[in-house]
């Protein structure tokens, strides 16, 4: 189950469609259930990319230059103090994202069925 750390804000577009029928689950779980990582950050996982922290080491990472794994770069999503470069990551805060296999229904605080708004069209 994918999971937001925090509640985000619906209102927001990129979550779902215009008029889309959605829930909306609140629960409380232990850390110890939670595979919490960045959001962002997991598009490097996604997109089956290297983690760089700046651009030399990206392209140092391209032109075999670095020792390190793709998949050890991967790492870095978890390390939620790692010092960040705004000019290659933004200044944005982190956003944090969570997986957790299974969920007793006991954890479940609220059930929120709405529908979103109708978006304006570009």
């Amino acid at each position: 189950m994918w999971l937001w750390v925090k509640k985000p804000d619906m209102r927001s577009s990129g979550h779902f469609g215009s008029c889309t029928s959605c829930v909306r689950i609140r629960l409380e779980l232990d850390d110890k259930e939670v595979l919490i990582s960045d959001f962002d950050d997991w598009h490097f996982v996604l997109n089956d990319s290297f983690y760089a922290d700046n651009e030399k080491e990206w392209d140092d990472y391209y032109l075999g230059k670095l020792s390190m794994s793709k998949e050890e770069s991967w790492n870095r999503i978890f390390d939620f103090n790692r010092l960040r470069d705004p000019e290659w990551h933004g200044t944005d805060s982190r956003c944090f994202q969570g997986v957790a296999g299974r969920i007793n229904i006991s954890r479940v605080n609220k059930v929120e069925h709405f529908v979103t708004r109708k978006q304006r069209e570009i």
